[in-house]
């Protein structure tokens, strides 16, 4: 008798990078399983995990969503940004989303550190120098997603 061999699961598209200025840890997700985020982030806040898996549900119907989380595992603070890309969205539109959500990080941590005092007169290159790096590791993480996953997405 033959054993049969169970197919290998795929894991999923979670990128990690860690900040060397911010005490913060960043996450990029290519995907829309609700559950898988749910049991590897705890939300910043008090919520069941039916309620945390509902939340993600309708942020992964939006081309992006920026959360702030805490890694199951061993409780790195941080940020995690999602994107359920999908076989119709054209690559434009992706740069789009991850611009887009570049901000909203980049606003959740100055938020968090108590950053205020950005704006141009003020000389906002820490700001500046943080979106260019937040959307620098998105996009790297993008690319290693089109190759591990062998995906024809533009």
């Amino acid at each position: 008798m033959k054993n049969k061999q169970q197919p290998k699961q795929q894991k999923e598209p979670l990128y990690k990078f860690k900040s060397a200025i911010y005490p913060r840890t960043f996450w990029v997700y290519f995907g829309n399983n609700a559950e898988f985020i749910a049991k590897t982030f705890e939300p910043n806040c008090e919520m069941t995990e039916a309620a945390q898996i509902a939340e993600m549900t309708d942020a992964l119907s939006s081309p992006g969503s920026t959360t702030n989380v805490y890694e199951e595992a061993d409780l790195w603070r941080g940020i995690l940004l999602c994107f359920p890309l999908t076989e119709e969205r054209e690559f434009r539109d992706n740069l789009r989303s991850f611009v887009h959500e570049s901000g909203h990080a980049c606003d959740l941590l100055f938020q968090e550190l108590g950053i205020t005092k950005q704006d141009f007169d003020e000389g906002n290159e820490a700001y500046t120098y943080l979106l260019e790096w937040v959307f620098d590791n998105i996009y790297e993480s993008y690319l290693k997603y089109k190759d591990e996953y062998k995906t024809d997405r533009k």
